[in-house]
């Protein structure tokens, strides 16, 4: 493991996911939330996960992973945005 995160830790979480599908490809996206430690009662940052996904019929291969951290208001429009998917995911 890496001194630094020895000294520091990082535990990310997938806090909502929203899935799309057309045919045999897919577009995830999965906002998270990051803490030092697991029991930090809030995140030191938030942010949201782009992954393509392809399938060739047996199994899926990601074709891209792109992330963007949150920062200003867009952290706490990120936890809103969560809240939303979470509550639909829910209903279904």
């Amino acid at each position: 493991m890496e001194p630094f995160f020895e000294e520091n830790g990082f535990y990310e979480k997938e806090i909502a996911r929203r899935t799309e599908h057309f045919g045999n490809i897919a577009h995830v996206w999965s906002i998270y939330e990051s803490r030092h430690n697991e029991d930090d009662p809030e995140p030191f940052m938030r942010g949201i996960n782009s992954i393509q996904l392809f399938n060739d019929g047996k199994r899926w291969w990601i074709v891209n992973i792109y992330w963007q951290q949150a920062f200003g208001s867009l952290f706490k429009e990120l936890a809103s945005t969560a809240e939303i998917i979470s509550r639909s995911a829910n209903r279904k």
